[in-house]
C-alpha cells in the first residue's frame, strides 16, 4: 500500500517538514504527493529518495505535486542487504509500473516481494515421548495433536522463534487430523471405534473436552468443519464411510448422514457444496449441498497409483500430496467440474526430480498446505519441506527445499502469513520456518 506513506522529494519543491511528502493518491502510474507548506514547483529532474535503500530513483517529469511514471523506472540491483543481494526489476503492463524484489516465483501485482527459502527453522518445540500429527493455527496459537501420548496441546506462537507450550488435554487413542473453528478444536480419533472429540479452547491454558461423538467409522482419520457441520472420513476398509455430523451444539453433536465411498477414505477437504475425499489412489467428489443426503459424483482414479495422503483445494484445483516408498508427487487435479475431474495435462509433479527441489527431497510426500501462490509440501521419508510456486497451476515450479532434519519424518504442514509450521513425527518437534514474501495488487 502506497497511499498515506511518506516519501522524500528533492530537486523540485521546498517544504517546511524536511522534504517528507505524504502520498495522497495513486491512479494508474500517477503518484500524487502532498507537502504541507510547500512552495515552488519544477517540471523536470524530481527525485524520490528511499532512506531504507540509501539510493535515489528518478521518476520522470513532475508537475506541481503530481509525479507521472512513463516507463523510465528501470532499477537493477539494490543493496543492502549485503548477504543475499536483493534483485529488482520493473515492467510496464497496461501502463502500470510493477516493482519486483527477489528472484523467486512469478511476479504478480504492482509490488511483489518474493520471499526466501529458509536454510533452517527459526523456532522449534521438542516434545518428549510425543508424536505430533495434526496441526492448525489460529491467531497467536498453534494446536497440535500427539498420536502416541494421546493429547491436544496449545502453543503460544506470538514469537515464532520461541514457541511456548501453554496447556494440554487428554484425547482418546491415536488422535489424527484436527481443525480449529472459532473457540473449538475438532479432532478425529483413529481408535476403534472412531470418535470425534470437541474441545473448548477459549482459555488456551486449559483446553476443555466438551463432547465425544462415536462415529459409524472404525477409524476416524480426518475431520473438516464448515458452519454447523463436521465431515469425517473413515480410514478403516471395514466400513469405508464418509459421515456428516451436525455440530451446531458442540456439546451434543448429532449424526446427519453416512454413505459408503471408495476403499478406506483417509482425508477430506470441503469447498463450496462439494467434499473431496482421498481414498487410496482415488479422488472422490461428493455433493454435500444436502447434508442429509450426500451423493458421490465421481470417483477419479489418479494415474500412477500412488497413495493420496493429503490435499488442499483452492479455486478450480485440488493440490494433492501422493507418495510411497521411493516416490513423491504433487498431483494437481482440475476440479472445476466435480463430475469430470482430471489431472492437469503435464501430469503429476515429481518432487524427487523437479529442478529447484533437490534430488530425492520429495520421497513419500505426506502433507501439503496452500497459501495464495505457494504450496508447501513435506516428505515423510526424505524429511524435507518443499516450496512450490503454483501461480500457474498448469505449470508448478519448485522454488527450493529445506531439510527438517535427518530421520524427523514430517507428517503435516500448516502456513499462516510468512510462517510455515511443520510437525515432525519421529523428530517429536514442531518446527517454524520463516519464508517471508509479500505481494500487493492495486
Amino acid at each position: 500500500e502506497v497511499v498515506g506513506q511518506y516519501v522524500n522529494v528533492s530537486g523540485c519543491v521546498q517544504a517546511n517538514d524536511n522534504g517528507n511528502f505524504q502520498v495522497t493518491t495513486v491512479t494508474g502510474t500517477t503518484i500524487v504527493v502532498y507537502a504541507p507548506g510547500a512552495s515552488g514547483t519544477s517540471s523536470t529532474g524530481c527525485k524520490i529518495e528511499s532512506t531504507k535503500l540509501g539510493s535515489e530513483t528518478y521518476m520522470g517529469a513532475a508537475t506541481s505535486n503530481t509525479f507521472q511514471d512513463s516507463g523510465q523506472f528501470t532499477p537493477t540491483s539494490i543493496n543492502p542487504p549485503s548477504v543475499n543481494t536483493a534483485y529488482s526489476a520493473s515492467a510496464t503492463t497496461n501502463n502500470d509500473l510493477q516493482l519486483v524484489v527477489g528472484g523467486n516465483g512469478t511476479p504478480t501485482g504492482q509490488v511483489y516481494i518474493s520471499g526466501t527459502v529458509p536454510a533452517s527453522f527459526i523456532g522449534t518445540y521438542p516434545v518428549t515421548g510425543g508424536k505430533p500429527y495434526g496441526i492448525a493455527t489460529q491467531g497467536n496459537y498453534a494446536y497440535v495433536s500427539f498420536a502416541t501420548t494421546n493429547q491436544l496441546s496449545v502453543f503460544d506462537i506470538s514469537n515464532p522463534s520461541n514457541p511456548v507450550l501453554l496447556g494440554s488435554a487428554a484425547t482418546l487413542a491415536n488422535p489424527n487430523y484436527l481443525q480449529v473453528a472459532g473457540k473449538y478444536v475438532y479432532i478425529a480419533d483413529q481408535n476403534n471405534p472412531g470418535d470425534l472429540q470437541i474441545y473448548d479452547i477459549s482459555n488456551p491454558y486449559t483446553p476443555v473436552l466438551v463432547s465425544t461423538f462415536t462415529t459409524s467409522a472404525n477409524g476416524a482419520s480426518a475431520v473438516y468443519v464448515v458452519g454447523n457441520y463436521a465431515y469425517i472420513t473413515d480410514a478403516s476398509s471395514a466400513t469405508n464411510n464418509f459421515e456428516v455430523v451436525n455440530i451446531a451444539n458442540p456439546y451434543a453433536p448429532v449424526q446427519v448422514s453416512t454413505i459408503t465411498t471408495s476403499t478406506a477414505p483417509f482425508n477430506v477437504y470441503v469447498q463450496g457444496k462439494f467434499a473431496y475425499i482421498l481414498s487410496g489412489s482415488n479422488l472422490v467428489s461428493v455433493d454435500i449441498s444436502n447434508p442429509a443426503n450426500p451423493v458421490v459424483d465421481q470417483t477419479y482414479a489418479t494415474p500412477g497409483g500412488l497413495n493420496l495422503q493429503n490435499e488442499y483445494a483452492q479455486g478450480s484445483f485440488d493440490y494433492i500430496d501422493a507418495g510411497s516408498a521411493g516416490y513423491g508427487d504433487v498431483e494437481v487435479v482440475n476440479i472445476a467440474n466435480p463430475y469430470n475431474m482430471s489431472l492437469i495435462p503435464s501430469g503429476a509433479y515429481n518432487l524427487d526430480t523437479a529442478p529447484g527441489c533437490g534430488s530425492n527431497t520429495g520421497n513419500n510426500a505426506d502433507g501439503i498446505f496452500v497459501e495464495g501462490r505457494y504450496a508447501y509440501s513435506v516428505s515423510y521419508t526424505s524429511a524435507y519441506l518443499q516450496v512450490i510456486d503454483i501461480s500457474n497451476p498448469y505449470n508448478p515450479v519448485c522454488i527450493g527445499s529445506v531439510s527438517t532434519g535427518a530421520g524427523t519424518t514430517p507428517e503435516n504442514v500448516w502456513a499462516s502469513g510468512r510462517y510455515v509450521y511443520v510437525d515432525n513425527g519421529s523428530g517429536t518437534t514442531m518446527d517454524i520456518f520463516d519464508v517471508g514474501g509479500e505481494y500487493t495488487d492495486r
